[in-house]
């Protein structure tokens, strides 16, 4: 018999670090851990971004954890932030937004716009190496099929990744 877990988790942009550790201790780790325990188990998760970064400087095993089950086919992310949270595990990535762009064949394609950590070079080696490290980390189809390296990415007051701003300016290069 196998089992199909959907899950939700969206804590918005500027909860305090006891948030973060409450629904960590309370809902994440137990779900991600039983998951992992069980291979008949599969989950469909939605991770926002912002939890992504406070475990990625906070609890770094939950990462490896999330990296581990979506390598073993247990874990598919849903959203945007799917690719996100892949490519951000690259150590040439600083961090990076997920947007659609129009293309002819397929009607619309998956495009990452990436800002490289200091000592990176933007190149085509690099853009095939990181395409290449979201097939291994997840499927071979499941990858950004359009890349994009840029100094900073456009935000909010808040913080919080300005997508649309992204998108008019791909509009623009069409």
């Amino acid at each position: 018999m196998q089992y199909i877990l959907g899950a939700y988790s969206q804590l918005p942009f500027g909860s305090s670090s006891e948030e973060y550790e409450a629904l960590l201790s309370s809902q994440l780790k137990p779900l991600l851990t039983t998951v992992y325990q069980n291979p008949g188990y599969k989950l469909l998760f939605h991770l926002s971004a912002s939890e992504y970064e406070y475990y990625e400087a906070n609890h770094p095993e939950i990462n490896m954890l999330i990296c581990d089950l979506c390598r073993k086919g247990q874990m598919e992310i849903l959203s945007s932030g799917y690719y996100d949270v892949v490519l951000s595990l690259h150590p040439a990535v600083l961090e990076c937004a997920i947007t659609g762009i129009p293309d002819p064949v397929r009607g619309q394609i998956v495009k990452a716009t990436v800002v490289l950590r200091d000592g990176y070079e933007p190149s085509e080696e690099l853009k095939k190496e990181l395409q290449n490290f979201v097939k291994r980390e997840t499927a071979p189809y499941k990858y950004p099929r359009a890349l994009e390296f840029t100094k900073e990415l456009p935000k909010t007051v808040n913080g919080k990744i300005m997508r649309s701003a992204i998108r008019k300016g791909d509009e623009k290069h069409e």
